[in-house]
């Protein structure tokens, strides 16, 4: 901890951790959603009823809630990475002084 340079990658390693963590869920949540809508319309196109499971899912989801959450998340990454950004730049100009 005492080492600057130490610090700084420990730092830019622990951002691109946490960004590919929250890439991934991201990606996963969108594959997941397009199955289920591809899934209703295969089951729409054929004329058969979705399980009643599928009915609960669809009235619980509020996709402005969802919108809004997504908003939320991405202001909170953006205000992280910048003050990362702000601490490593700190940082490497007290080394260099």
């Amino acid at each position: 901890m005492s080492d600057p340079i130490s610090l700084i990658i420990g730092l830019g390693l622990l951002i691109f951790i946490v960004f590919s963590v929250i890439k991934k869920v991201f990606k996963l949540i969108i594959i997941s959603v397009v199955a289920l809508a591809c899934y209703i319309g295969y089951l729409s196109y054929t004329g058969n009823k979705p399980p009643d499971i599928i009915e609960e899912i669809i009235e619980e989801v509020d996709v402005d809630e969802l919108k809004k959450s997504a908003g939320k998340v991405e202001k909170e990454i953006s205000k992280s990475l910048k003050n990362a950004k702000k601490d490593i730049n700190k940082t490497i100009k007290k080394k260099i002084k």
